[in-house]
């Protein structure tokens, strides 16, 4: 339900400026889609890909996003792999499609504050063994919890990143 309410927030929140294409699960499956490279990923399956398309004066900036729910009974020996796996993604740079894209937000919802503080500091950990601190190229991965996210929507400022 939680990805569904997304969905249909997103579709409400398209201006003429700025416009959101959420992508579930069953469309970046198939093999002519721009997420098609998801499908042939080992290492993730996010719940939901999102584009989002913003036009400026002068160009179109197209910025991606892929969001996964960990579900409350998740173990913490689980939650520590995948977020294992997501940074492997990225730093294997599985996320590229051949456009010289810029690598995708990572949007993680925890089911509690517990899981948010633990899987922040796991992310850091991670990121600080795989990047120097001046690498511009770090990973942008976003935390927040399942009642916020429920609360405010995927668009509000709720997301907390880790760098």
């Amino acid at each position: 339900m939680l990805i569904a309410d997304c969905c249909i927030l997103l579709e409400s929140e398209t201006t003429p400026d700025t416009r959101y294409v959420p992508i579930v699960h069953a469309q970046y499956i198939h093999p002519h889609h721009s997420f098609h490279f998801l499908a042939e990923s080992e290492t993730i399956m996010p719940h939901l890909c999102v584009v989002k398309e913003h036009d400026t004066k002068n160009s179109r900036i197209i910025t991606n996003y892929l969001l996964e729910v960990f579900d409350a009974t998740l173990p913490r020996y689980r939650l520590k792999y995948r977020l294992k796996q997501y940074l492997t993604y990225l730093s294997d740079d599985e996320w590229e499609s051949g456009e010289n894209d810029p690598p995708p937000i990572i949007l993680l919802v925890c089911a509690n504050l517990t899981d948010l503080i633990y899987a922040k500091r796991r992310v850091k950990t991670l990121i600080d063994n795989e990047w120097d601190d001046e690498d511009q190229d770090k990973p942008h991965i976003r935390f927040t919890t399942a009642q916020q996210l429920k609360q405010h929507g995927i668009t509000a400022k709720i997301w907390e990143e880790v760098r």
